[in-house]
């Protein structure tokens, strides 16, 4: 199956990516496009058979969940797969769907950004996605940054986590010492 994916921002080395992918990109330069073929090691694993469960039908009927073959489910926030129903149980699937997969991904880079400018922009929309950088104010001096976030993202219930990451990656990945963040009403 194949799927075409528009750019993402990442920092390599943060496991955002699976091993193999991030690989390939360590060794690229801007601009480069290249076809990946990455094993299931460094993918997604190899299947794990002890990942694979019987689960009594009441869990499911407690649930109010009606079980078939290939619904997936989230099992304490763990994504499965029903595979079989039978009787009174149900053969669940724990492992990635892509488990036991050798991937093969054309990848290109775009850019890897060396600017400090550029890389304050890129971790705010990695934590702000869909909204247009021009939405934020951001002003660098040396070693200090000033955030201003929009009104529209005040109303995320996460946003508090979102800031605290934020200022967390700036200051690691821009070797940035002080961050102001104030938010526009």
């Amino acid at each position: 199956k194949e799927l075409v994916y528009r750019p993402v921002t990442m920092i390599l080395g943060e496991k955002m990516l699976i091993e193999g992918f991030e690989e390939a990109l360590s060794s690229m330069k801007n601009g480069e496009e290249k076809e990946v073929e990455i094993p299931p090691e460094k993918g997604y694993g190899q299947r794990d058979s002890t990942l694979v469960k019987l689960v009594p039908m009441k869990f499911f009927k407690d649930r109010n969940i009606e079980p078939r073959p290939g619904l997936w489910i989230n099992v304490d926030n763990i994504p499965a797969r029903i595979q079989s129903v039978s009787g009174g149980r149900v053969r669940v699937d724990f492992n990635h769907e892509l488990a036991g997969k050798t991937l093969v991904f054309k990848i290109k880079l775009e850019k890897k950004l060396k600017d400090a400018d550029e890389k304050i922009k890129a971790i705010v929309g990695m934590y702000f996605p869909g909204l247009k950088e021009d939405r934020f104010k951001i002003t660098r001096k040396e070693k200090e940054v000033e955030l201003m976030l929009p009104a529209e993202v005040l109303k995320l219930s996460d946003l508090q986590t979102r800031k605290i990451q934020l200022i967390e990656n700036i200051k690691k990945y821009v070797s940035i010492e002080k961050i102001r963040v104030s938010e526009e009403y």
